[in-house]
């Protein structure tokens, strides 16, 4: 696995909100303050993007930014290895220590619009399949109904679902994927009209991550040993696939 870490555009982080700001530097060896168990999103954690490639790393790193830490066209990237343990949702990866390697001079990937929804739905479709939202998500891929209209009548039916499954004990994993949905049909909806608004535009880079991070939830609360998903493999393919229509 090929590692990599974002920051803002003076190479700092903020530790996950925590108050604990690091600069990052080329050769210096950084290590979570905790003593507890390794947790993401925790003390005992510093965060990073993962792939089988640069390529994939940067593209889960600049897909999932506008959800973990917004900061846009100004992120720097550093190629950082990991010691020991490592742990991960498919949306970012954790670990006690990482040694900040060179910085990346190359652009990061620009994602389109088109980009970020269709990886939402892929994300989705893997623990939402409810017959109305893949016969939606189908349309949209295939590119016969990308209309906002149509989109926002499956983000409302799965926040339904969410709703209904949030309210029973025992379906945090339906509530999960349901939400998952939802979010990824409200990027939807904003992407429609991104071209006459750059907030449109915003707002469904928000929503397509935080569709992911929705749906990395529902396999965590299904109590999935595995994760299937990665959310930089998604993005390649969907760039391809965007491409192609």
């Amino acid at each position: 696995m090929i590692y990599v870490k974002l920051t803002n555009k003076d190479a700092q982080t903020d530790g996950c909100g925590q108050g604990r700001a690091l600069t990052w530097e080329p050769g210096l060896r950084y290590e979570a303050e905790g003593t507890g168990p390794l947790e993401l999103c925790a003390e005992t954690c510093l965060h990073c993007y993962g792939g089988e490639t640069l390529e994939e790393a940067l593209a889960c790193a600049v897909f999932m930014d506008p959800m973990h830490n917004t900061f846009n066209d100004a992120a720097r990237a550093f190629v950082v290895e990991v010691e020991g343990e490592v742990l991960t949702d498919g949306t970012k990866w954790g670990t006690r220590v990482l040694v900040c390697g060179e910085e990346i001079t190359r652009l990061l990937p620009l994602l389109t619009t088109g980009v970020r929804v269709r990886t939402a739905i892929e994300a989705a479709l893997k623990v939402y399949q409810a017959p109305e939202f893949v016969e939606w998500a189908e349309g949209w891929k295939s590119g016969m109904d990308r209309s906002a209209d149509a989109a926002d009548a499956a983000a409302r039916t799965a926040f339904r679902a969410a709703f209904r499954a949030a309210s029973r004990a025992a379906s945090r994993a339906s509530a999960w994927a349901s939400a998952c949905a939802s979010a990824c049909a409200s990027a939807c909806a904003s992407g429609a009209s991104a071209r006459a608004s750059a907030g449109a535009s915003a707002w469904a880079s928000a929503c397509a991550s935080a569709c992911a991070s929705a749906c990395a939830s529902a396999w965590a609360a299904a109590g999935a040993a595995t994760v299937d998903i990665n959310i930089g493999s998604l993005v390649l393919a969907a760039i391809r696939e965007e491409a192609s229509l």
